[in-house]
């Protein structure tokens, strides 16, 4: 990307592109909002799926829960995944 700028026309407005502040800015989303976010979903997905594997809760209602924690470990784990290659720019990420 570097430092050059585009400017181009939309309309009768001219539009300038200044492609380090853009940088600097998405570099900035992905290190206060992005990247905290998946860390705090690896840690909920973490702690459901410790739930789900453990041997003190029992019985039909426990099974039920655990049920509903992994299918929801499941779908935030496929989640991460696609917002992961998504950033990426991987092929996967064209479904969010």
């Amino acid at each position: 990307m570097g430092d050059s700028n585009t400017q181009e026309s939309v309309g009768e407005d001219s539009i300038e592109w200044h492609y380090s502040k853009i940088k600097t800015y998405f570099d900035s989303c992905f290190d206060t909002v992005y990247n905290p976010f998946l860390d705090m979903s690896d840690d909920l997905v973490n702690a459901l799926l410790d739930y789900v594997n453990d041997d003190q809760h029992t019985g039909p209602k426990a099974e039920e829960t655990k049920k509903v924690c992994k299918r929801d470990a499941d779908t935030s784990r496929r989640g991460h995944y696609l917002l992961h290659t998504a950033a990426a720019g991987n092929d996967a990420g064209r479904w969010l």
